[in-house]
């Protein structure tokens, strides 16, 4: 298998392995622009408001605090920022007394955000619901694979982001030159690049490189 900035030969053209890969890779990812997506929608409707009420309908989602501690940690918080990292949304926020919280929340497989009005009933998965006033914000996920987290223990450690204007080719390149693991391994790995687990990975070996 070639080396990420080795030359191959596909027909007439003629490609480097690392800038076919990066690619693809900004364009075979799903799951980094949805969760991109939700944090630009939600960020507007909740930065600079309080969590008024907190409801946990699927407590497995919540790790590894307890569920009244954790409702007792986001209760009464403002939120101050939410921002992506790797297939995460963090929460910013600030409690009541003053001290800083994070809220670090993942979709999985299947989760979704939801922005409901009013008392109307909740959607058929709903796992967590958080009350800003009137709204009501909605974690989805049908087959619980998400989670919420406390802290910043919570971020994982992760390589560079991919939908970060300064992502490039040599920048990948460099981060699959790294050991000698094959391209789809360390495609699929996030300490090299966030938010490549999953399909994508696979999607982006077989497309760029053909192997």
């Amino acid at each position: 298998m070639a080396s990420p900035g080795t030359s191959r030969v596909c027909g007439r053209l003629r490609f480097t392995v690392g800038s076919a890969v990066w690619v693809a890779y900004r364009l075979a990812m799903p799951e980094l622009p949805e969760v991109e997506a939700f944090g630009r929608w939600l960020l507007p409707q909740v930065r600079g408001r309080s969590i008024d009420t907190v409801a946990v309908l699927k407590p497995r989602l919540v790790r590894p605090v307890s569920v009244p501690e954790f409702i007792e940690s986001v209760q009464g918080s403002r939120v101050q920022d939410l921002r992506r990292r790797g297939k995460c949304l963090l929460w910013d926020c600030v409690r009541p007394g003053g001290e800083s919280e994070l809220l670090v929340t993942h979709l999985g497989m299947t989760g979704s955000w939801r922005m409901l009005r009013g008392h109307g009933p909740l959607p058929r998965h709903a796992a967590v619901v958080l009350g800003f006033g009137e709204q009501r914000v909605v974690l989805e996920d049908p087959r619980q694979f998400g989670h919420l987290r406390l802290g910043n223990a919570a971020v994982p450690v992760l390589g560079p982001e991919p939908l970060d204007p300064c992502f490039t080719p040599e920048l990948l390149g460099e981060a699959l030159a790294r050991g000698r693991r094959p391209i789809k391994v360390c495609l699929m790995d996030p300490s090299r690049l966030a938010g490549a687990a999953g399909g994508a990975g696979g999607s982006v070996r077989g497309w760029a490189l053909g192997v």
